[in-house]
């Protein structure tokens, strides 16, 4: 675990595309249910798992970008070879202007939903402070975890919380064998926050479920680029028997108990799926096809983007008497 980190990109091209298929599974099945349909979701006896949990797919989410942004800037960062100033301001600007256009879409919808049907589409805190706080990124888990505006953005804020805690223990610690230990600090203060259901600024449900999930996914790419090849296919079979035992276990447990669920999708689906789809070859070519690929490079736009089309779809459905 020292000097420059060395792969071969071509293995982890099936992260994008797992972090697409995450993308839709919350976009299109969990957060169906802000249309609250009478009767029943689509094909409930099918997708049960992610209509029911379909919401810890975030914690996938996180671990994946832990993942990814060790393979790309650890050693960058670690040899100084990018300032702070730069590696944040790559972050900011890959996602800040999408994030911006959502929110004032979100805004004007919800505007149009609420002059028609005197309140907000699912989320309320329709008001100024809330607009403000989303535009300048703080309101997911560092001010206040209420649900306003574009609601579902609230994992961009997490992420460039963890992006600053990232860039601060890789210039200090480097990489070598240490470097764990910040990074189990983090995941243990993150568990202590959800035993202790802690809820005020910063310390908080939703930053707890970023200190859990994104320092895994570091600790996963430091095992994973120091695994012995003779361990990959191996471990990528037992990747997928786990899923596929853990995907069963959910779909025939009834009622899900919430905080349980979590820590299933945190300590060992999530974990799971990221082996499977890395060492785990028939799986790999499908996540790193082109079409899955592109899912990827859509994911985010897609997840930043739902709610509008959603809070768009129900004002027409409202006006026109769709559903009547």
């Amino acid at each position: 675990m020292n000097g420059d980190i060395k792969y071969d990109k071509s293995e982890t091209l099936s992260l994008n595309g797992l972090k697409g298929f995450a993308c839709l599974i919350i976009a299109f099945v969990w957060h169906y249910q802000h249309f609250a349909p009478a009767n029943g979701s689509p094909f409930y006896s099918i997708f049960n798992v992610s209509y029911r949990s379909g919401l810890y797919f975030v914690e996938l989410f996180f671990m994946v970008s832990g993942f990814v942004m060790t393979l790309g800037y650890a050693s960058k960062v670690a040899s100084r070879e990018i300032r702070f100033g730069a590696f944040m301001k790559r972050r900011i600007l890959k996602i800040y202007p999408l994030y911006l256009v959502a929110l004032l879409l979100v805004t004007l919808a919800e505007a149009v939903y609420r002059h028609g049907n005197g309140t907000t589409f699912v989320y309320e805190n329709f008001d100024l402070k809330h607009f403000l706080m989303h535009l300048f990124c703080v309101q997911g888990g560092i001010l206040s975890t209420d649900w306003s505006f574009n609601a579902p953005s609230w994992c961009i804020t997490i992420c460039l919380v963890m992006y600053l805690l990232f860039f601060m223990i890789m210039r200090t610690f480097g990489i070598r064998k240490a470097t764990v230990l910040p990074w189990a600090a983090l995941f243990v203060a993150g568990n202590i926050i959800v035993w202790k259901d802690a809820d005020m600024p910063v310390i908080n449900q939703l930053m707890a479920r970023g200190l859990i999930c994104f320092p895994l996914g570091v600790l996963l790419a430091f095992l994973w680029l120091n695994a012995p090849e003779k361990v990959k296919l191996p471990s990528g079979i037992i990747a997928v028997a786990g899923v596929a035992a853990i995907y069963l276990y959910l779909r025939n447990t009834d009622p899900l108990d919430p905080e349980k669920t979590q820590m299933i999708y945190s300590f060992a689906f999530s974990p799971l799926l990221i082996i499977a789809a890395l060492n785990f070859m028939p799986l790999n070519r499908i996540l790193a096809s082109r079409p899955a690929q592109y899912l990827g490079k859509l994911s985010v736009p897609i997840y930043l983007l739902h709610f509008f089309v959603q809070c768009s779809i129900a004002t027409l459905d409202r006006h026109f008497e769709w559903g009547a």
